[in-house]
């Protein structure tokens, strides 16, 4: 299972189909395998941070955050909103 951590939904850069990520090492499979030719820094900082993460060096809420980061600059996070029926009801 890895270094698991609150899942991340993105769509795959150059698949277009939608991911579940749950964990560190899925995460640098992402980055370094399925990533875009074109890397930015923030690309290759999240890699350092998920390398750290998997060596224990790093939090893996710290390369999560990043992660999140490098995917929205890419336009592949994948926003969910969830409302409950209270919610929904209430706003009828």
């Amino acid at each position: 299972m890895g270094k698991p951590f609150e899942y991340v939904t993105v769509k795959s850069p150059r698949t277009g189909r939608i991911e579940v990520v749950r964990n560190i090492e899925h995460a640098l499979a992402l980055l370094a395998e399925h990533w875009f030719k074109h890397c930015s820094e923030k690309h290759g900082v999240a890699c350092a941070a998920c390398r750290s993460a998997i060596a224990g060096k790093t939090s893996v809420l710290k390369a999560r955050a990043v992660f999140v980061e490098a995917a929205e600059e890419v336009h592949i996070l994948v926003y969910e909103r969830v409302r409950s029926w209270s919610t929904l009801r209430s706003n009828i």
